[in-house]
């Protein structure tokens, strides 16, 4: 999901602008019932980073929510101030590596 708002203005043209914004709530989320923030597949360091792109992601929901099209959306220049703070955390996040899909691991292994 960090790959799209790290892509910017493509992300958002790729996803459309529900998909863009609604991917990106569907994992971090504070209306969530358990906390994100106590997952174990994240560490401190990372829950920082995300909560960062959580903080400007609410402020673009905010400052887009009259906006209907995927133009209007890029042309407010929202998804420019998310990029690099997504970039931030995604660097943050593949550094450390991706957990596997199909077996339970303690530490992520494919980078």
């Amino acid at each position: 999901m960090l790959e799209v708002l790290a892509d910017g203005v493509a992300g958002l043209f790729a996803l459309g602008g529900n998909e863009y914004f609604n991917l990106f709530f569907d994992y971090i989320d504070d209306d969530f019932q358990e906390d994100w923030r106590t997952l174990s597949t994240y560490t401190a360091a990372e829950v920082d980073k995300l909560e960062a792109v959580l903080a400007v992601m609410l402020e673009a929901l905010d400052g887009t929510a009259g906006l209907h099209t995927d133009n209007e959306i890029a042309a407010s220049g929202w998804p420019d101030r998310v990029q690099p703070i997504a970039r931030d955390a995604l660097a943050a996040m593949l550094g450390r590596g991706r957990f596997d899909e199909e077996h339970e691991q303690r530490e992520p292994s494919h980078r």
